[in-house]
């Protein structure tokens, strides 16, 4: 039984997987941290603040592209109309660039605005020039990235596309290295070689996906016949509510980075940035489970293997609930002197806010597939309709905690979040007409 499960695509995948988070989260993180000791905690809540306002504009414009692309690529697959599936990219990569430059307009036509607002002490030249980079990087990793990265989970490519995204992050830590500490510029220089970088990798990732897709598309492509696929009425429903739960999912991503800008200086909000850096190495491990999971339970569903989805949600509950438990040991442990070691005395602070993030995955963690079920059955109302609710509960609880508690009110109020979100799915799930049938098995 063991050797069998050792051996099964799923587990590979995951195996692949796990090998680029390994890279992309010790990585990515260690270029959070090198950024932060380089250039100062007041400095690094500046650019945390950048970074929150051009995620939040991004993801305003955000229609989940993972979650329509993988649904619908594999359903086009599975019905062998391959010439779908490269018209669905293309629409995809249309939408991006439309979203970008909205944004950008928007940017430079009320950037004095945000100024005003969240950097009323910076020179608004430096802020604008801050602003731009971040929200081309955020584009890219956002936007542009997922859409090319579909086609390798829908192709069952997921060894490649580990590989490529752990060289990916791995040059980016080299450049970030070599531009503050061996070159000695500032951030700015070393967000413009960032943006270099991702531009390169962006085309590896699209030649390689491109080419995969004309392989499996024997008539080739037509540009004037793409948009026949927004005749698809289902197609269209579920980029509508899946863009709201997108919109109304916020509240759990930037929004709290936004609120410290108003009511918090750049120091506090850089040592929050870094209690939230710290735990997004959790989720960043997380992330590609859910997302191989619902490539793989997509396929039994259509497949009609109930029982294996059933035994499949038993095993990832148990391995959430015990993961959770060991993430909070270790924390309460060796955090301290983590925090000590990485950032520097100066983010000392920062141990007692990861402390009360951590505290609500011993919840959530549990819960992680119920989002990927909802997806494969179609229900996107009903995320639509948790993610609302939680999206308004969320967003009350940020304000409301900042404003009494400041930087830990929104801490506690980041913790909770994903708590509401889970809580609010279980309800739905259990009112499901369309999981009647799995859940019977």
């Amino acid at each position: 039984m063991l050797k069998k499960a050792l051996e099964s695509e799923i587990f590979k995948n995951i195996s692949w997987q796990w090998f680029s988070v390994a890279i992309t989260a010790s990585f990515g993180f260690i270029q959070s941290i090198f950024i932060a000791r380089s250039i100062g905690v007041y400095e690094f809540g500046l650019f945390a603040l950048a970074m929150g306002v051009a995620s939040l504009a991004m993801q305003l414009l955000d229609i989940r592209y993972l979650d329509v692309l993988v649904k619908y690529l594999t359903e086009f697959r599975e019905n062998e109309t391959e010439n779908t599936c490269l018209s669905l990219i293309f629409l995809s990569f249309f939408y991006a660039a439309i979203a970008y430059i909205i944004v950008l307009l928007i940017l430079l036509l009320f950037g004095d605005v945000i100024q005003g607002i969240l950097f009323s002490e910076e020179k608004y030249s430096t802020i604008k020039t801050l602003l731009i980079l971040c929200l081309s990087n955020v584009f890219i990793n956002v936007h542009l990235y997922p859409i090319f990265q579909s086609v390798f989970r829908v192709y069952s490519r997921v060894k490649a596309l580990s590989i490529l995204t752990a060289c990916l992050y791995t040059t980016r830590l080299c450049m970030v290295v070599v531009m503050l500490w061996y070159l000695g510029l500032g951030l700015v220089s070393a967000l413009v070689a960032l943006l270099c970088v991702n531009i390169i990798f962006l085309f590896f990732y699209a030649i390689v996906a491109i080419r995969t897709l004309l392989t499996d598309t024997p008539t080739g492509f037509c540009f004037k016949s793409s948009f026949l696929v927004l005749e698809n009425q289902n197609l269209r429903k579920f980029i509508k509510n899946i863009y709201f739960t997108s919109l109304f999912s916020i509240p759990s991503k930037e929004l709290d980075i936004n609120i410290l800008g108003v009511m918090a200086d750049p120091a506090q909000i850089g040592v929050y940035r870094i209690a939230k850096n710290f735990y997004a190495v959790i989720w960043a491990f997380i992330d590609p489970v859910v997302l191989v999971l619902y490539a793989d339970l997509t396929k039994k569903y259509i497949a009609k293997e109930y029982k294996e989805i059933i035994s499949l949600i038993r095993k990832v509950s148990i391995a959430g609930f015990v993961a959770s438990v060991l993430m909070i040991l270790l924390a309460l442990v060796g955090f301290e002197y983590i925090i000590s070691f990485t950032v520097g005395d100066d983010f000392q602070d920062a141990k007692n806010l990861f402390c009360v993030m951590l505290a609500g995955s011993i919840i959530w963690a549990s819960f992680i597939w119920i989002y990927p079920v909802f997806l494969f059955l179609g229900e996107t109302q009903i995320i639509f309709k948790t993610t609302l609710i939680s999206g308004i509960l969320s967003a009350c609880l940020f304000y409301l905690l900042t404003l009494q508690y400041g930087v830990l009110g929104t801490t506690v109020a980041y913790s909770l979040t994903p708590v509401i979100v889970s809580i609010l799915q279980i309800i739905g799930l259990r009112n499901c007409n369309s999981f009647m049938p799995i859940r019977q098995c």
